[in-house]
């Protein structure tokens, strides 16, 4: 009977991360939309429930998850911290460099978003904040925990001998691989900028072992991007 109970779980988990996957490689395109009617000068009282909207969504899927990830997070530390710092930078350099290879290839950049009303800038930033912590719970919390002890627990059943790292490594770079596929939207540069970036929010969330310091990289990075294209 324990044994029937475990693959049943196994089983529920299996369709359950399924349905994770499927729901949030449909859902970040939702909000795509967002930057044109930015940039196009759309209804703004359309634009501040959409971000509204966006919010609480973003917000009840997070709660959702993290409950679901059964996964305690460690404390903090002056050295997580420094190491969700690190992340930041390696982050922004990479960016730098997606940049330049962009401009080498003659790749469309951001466009700058001008005239803002004091609303829609909290809309956009609180927007931004929201979404990186939704996608760190999602990506990290929740998809990696659960697909490295599917891994570990199916390497465990067939009696693989393996070394007791290669079901995180695979888990990791499943993770980037579908953040990526995330934001197809993007472009391809976007893309593969997005897995590494990914990989680096997993180390971070690896050597931290507490989702509050991948988040905390990912919302410098995004709020000093959105800065950057922004006209006050």
């Amino acid at each position: 009977r324990f044994i029937y109970n475990n693959i049943y779980y196994m089983k529920f988990h299996h369709f359950f991360i399924l349905f994770v996957v499927l729901v949030f490689l449909i859902f970040p395109p939702i909000f795509v939309n967002q930057t044109d009617f930015f940039t196009n000068g759309s209804n703004t009282n359309y634009i501040s429930k959409f971000s509204l909207f966006t919010v609480v969504i973003s917000l009840i899927w997070s709660l959702l998850l993290y409950i679901l990830s059964e996964q305690k997070d460690e404390k903090f530390s002056r050295n997580s911290l420094r190491i969700s710092l690190i992340s930041f930078i390696l982050i922004f350099y990479f960016s730098f460099i997606f940049k330049q290879i962009k401009d080498l290839l003659g790749f469309p950049q951001d466009k700058m978003i001008f005239n803002l009303s004091k609303t829609e800038k909290f809309l956009s930033c609180l927007q931004i904040i929201v979404l990186c912590i939704y996608e760190e719970i999602l990506y990290r919390k929740f998809l990696f925990t659960r697909l490295n002890l599917l891994l570990e627990n199916t390497f465990t059943q067939f009696n693989f001998n393996h070394n007791k790292n290669i079901p995180t490594v695979i888990s990791v770079f499943l993770v980037a691989i579908l953040c990526g596929l995330a934001h197809r939207y993007t472009g391809i540069i976007n893309v593969i900028f997005d897995m590494l970036s990914s990989l680096i929010f997993s180390l971070c969330y690896l050597k931290t072992k507490n989702i509050c310091f991948p988040i905390i990289s990912h919302v410098l990075y995004n709020i000093l991007t959105f800065l950057t294209i922004t006209k006050f």
